[in-house]
């Protein structure tokens, strides 16, 4: 159920007069409410009976300072400047903090919030968490905001708006036959575009179908459609959903003008609602692992319910291994050559999805490599794999192209890429070098086995997808390489050991990002699908510049030799940040996600690059508030073109609804407000992005 709107508050309709929309006081902002901003204090406080704490961070009313304000101060003069420890936004407006446990300095990485049972956990190798490794930095932003007061204006706009798009973006009431799957395929050559892209780039990645097996059953969809099968719309609306993240620009609806990424939420909706239904009425449908499976792909693609993913990976884990998928059956078991392969390929790719959810929250894997012992997948061809064989099909060499290629060689690296996810994130201790030596080796092998897959006689569509399939792999890989070497890289003390990882992330880091750049030129991937390790690598970068760019013996860190004796090069790994920066804006603006890690890169590479240039510092800082104001202004425009639609029947109702709903059920609403908006809320405590 979307939130009511309370006191001044209205929505803003297409072609209405406009007005400054109204903002809460910073007690209701932290809870994710909305209020009427009344003065002295707002209603909500007052019945609760904290009117005096009802404050506004806007010009028209001031903060005044508090005792506990001069606590604070004490406490971040008693810190070393280098040593910056940023205060919560709770603590910096006198209130008591909700953080319960976060290490900001050394080389701990780890990130919880919330308070009492209603807590949040990041792990180490959560990409934002990476952002403590910059001390200054949060001065920095504060320096660059007091002079640009437009960035929290637009951040609190952005914040309600993205509120109300993703209370407004469903009916609670909508039943599954309102809601029939085979409504929602659009037109064949739509379909069909979105359907080959699938094949083309998700497909080659993450094994969930027989692809000759789906594509006969899809012309036969289009031949009759009445004779499909529900579970078959669900497949078809979920890969074209997947499809839609990296081309969002495809028209739909030519009519109204919709696009697929505009559809693919409904798409995913509506699919999540029917496999929520079927798979208690229907457990054995044999399709209901592989759409289930599709269903995490199209969510992971578009980060809807990102705060989730790890869970419901986990989930589907738990399913496969309930159908006895991790195991390799016995050869009197009654099932087929056809569908033991097609078993070890969806085990693979839960294996896989639950993997990399785990890297991307900061979380252990939940399966370690002794807990299954499925065969891996075999390395063939599509049109090898059919119902009818009798017999299990001859394996060809690794340096053959097969429709299999990436899911046999990134399953080579599994069992190394299974050890550092848990490595890094089991909250031990991460300073085994020999361990980090044996497991940098193994990775090292996986990268030198990608084979070159040159075949003069391939198409230009095969030829492209082999090209994709050679950079993503190193892309994967390269990741865990990063993170392998983190522990070391960002050590205290400066050592033979600490400065050989320092060199192997940034030179990981620098491969990822041109992966991506020359994946964009060729035109073989957009910017939109350029995200696993990104803005990973990107961090990364910046901090061998920060690191080398600080006064020698400051944390017994030595700058680095290559940056010392070519300070040229330290402009070009700038450069490459700031590509990827770019391609990052890209993605931000077409999907209206990601303004969180904008925003963080952002201000990280004018940090580094203020220090670079300490005395360009204002005009290196101006150029980052102006980069977050336009897309942030961009963003606010495409939601307000999004979701106000005054025509909209379900909208209506919905408000009309909304109005008489109880403060106690909205707050309670309140809590479930999607991982996206985290950046906005000034209760999330990256709280250098928001003070």
């Amino acid at each position: 159920m979307p939130k009511a709107q309370t006191g001044s508050q209205r929505v803003v309709r297409p072609g209405a007069r406009k007005r400054r929309p109204a903002l809460a006081c910073i007690q209701c902002y932290g809870r994710k409410l909305k209020c009427g901003r009344e003065y002295p204090a707002c209603s909500r406080c007052a019945k609760g009976g904290k009117a005096d704490q009802c404050t506004y961070r806007d010009d028209k009313f001031q903060i005044l300072p508090t005792e506990s304000d001069k606590i604070i101060e004490e406490r971040s003069n008693s810190v070393d400047d280098n040593r910056d420890i940023p205060l919560s936004p709770r603590e910096a407006h006198g209130e008591p903090s909700r953080l319960i446990s976060s290490q900001y300095n050394g080389d701990i990485m780890t990130y919880l919030k919330g308070q009492g049972t209603l807590t949040k956990f990041y792990g180490y190798s959560y990409h934002l968490n990476f952002y403590q490794q910059f001390p200054g930095l949060r001065a920095h932003i504060r320096q660059i905001k007091a002079g640009n007061p437009s960035i929290n204006t637009l951040r609190d706009e952005i914040y309600s708006r993205l509120n109300d798009e993703y209370w407004h973006c469903s009916s609670p009431n909508v039943t599954i036959s309102e809601k029939s799957p085979s409504n929602l395929i659009p037109v064949r050559h739509v379909a069909d575009s979105l359907v080959q892209l699938y094949v083309d780039r998700f497909e080659r990645a993450h094994r969930v179908l027989n692809v000759p097996a789906f594509l006969l059953d899809y012309n036969r969809h289009w031949e009759n459609p009445s004779s499909t099968d529900p579970s078959f719309f669900v497949q078809v609306i979920l890969v074209m959903a997947a499809a839609a993240s990296i081309c969002p620009e495809i028209c739909i609806d030519e009519m109204a003008k919709k696009t697929a990424h505009a559809h693919a939420v409904s798409w995913v909706d509506t699919a999540e609602t029917w496999l929520s239904y079927s798979i208690n009425r229907y457990p054995r449908c044999s399709n209901l692992l592989p759409n289930y499976c599709l269903l995490l792909i199209a969510k992971r693609a578009h980060c809807i319910q990102e705060s989730s993913l790890w869970t419901s990976a986990g989930t589907f884990v738990r399913l496969t291994m309930a159908a006895g998928y991790h195991r390799e059956p016995s050869p009197t078991a009654k099932i087929s050559p056809y569908h033991r392969e097609m078993r070890r390929r969806l085990w693979t790719t839960a294996i896989e999805l639950e993997l990399q959810c785990s890297v991307e929250r900061g979380m252990p894997p939940s399966v370690k490599y002794s807990d299954f012992s499925v065969e891996p997948p075999l390395h063939i061809n599509d049109d090898q794999l059919q119902e009818s064989i009798k017999d299990s099909p001859t394996q060809v060499p690794l340096t053959t192209w097969t429709d299999s290629s990436f899911q046999v060689l990134l399953r080579r690296s599994l069992k190394a890429r299974l050890e550092i996810c848990t490595f890094i994130n089991e909250g031990l201790e991460r300073d085994d070098l020999d361990k980090i030596q044996v497991l940098g080796q193994q990775l090292s092998s996986a990268l030198s086995e990608i084979p070159d897959w040159n075949n003069p006689l391939a198409g230009p569509r095969e030829q492209q997808t082999v090209t994709y399939v050679k950079r993503m792999l190193s892309v994967y890989v390269q990741q865990y390489m990063i993170l392998l070497h983190i522990p070391f890289a960002i050590h205290s003390e400066e050592s033979y050991h600490s400065a050989v990882c320092r060199r192997a992330r940034l030179d990981s880091a620098v491969i990822i990002i041109d992966h991506y750049t020359k994946l964009i030129e060729a035109q073989i991937l957009p910017a939109v699908g350029c995200k696993t390790s990104l803005v990973l690598a990107a961090i990364n970068i910046c901090h061998e510049i920060y690191v080398s760019c600080r006064p020698t013996g400051e944390y017994k860190y030595e700058a680095s030799a290559t940056l010392n004796a070519l300070p040229q090069f330290a402009e070009l790994l700038i450069g490459i940040a700031e590509n990827a920066l770019l391609i990052l804006e890209k993605q931000t603006v077409a999907t209206l996600h990601g303004l969180d890690e904008y925003y963080l890169l952002a201000m990280v590479i004018s940090f580094v690059k203020s220090k670079m240039a300490s005395q360009f510092s204002i005009i290196i800082g101006q150029e980052a508030a102006d980069r977050v104001v336009r897309v942030s202004r961009l963003m606010k425009t495409a939601i307000i073109e999004k979701i106000y639609d005054s025509k909209d029947p379900i909208r209506q109702a919905t408000d009309a609804i909304l109005q008489s709903a109880p403060n106690d059920v909205n707050e309670l609403l309140n809590l479930l407000v999607p991982e996206e908006l985290e950046f906005m809320n000034d209760d999330f405590d990256f709280d250098l992005l928001l003070n």
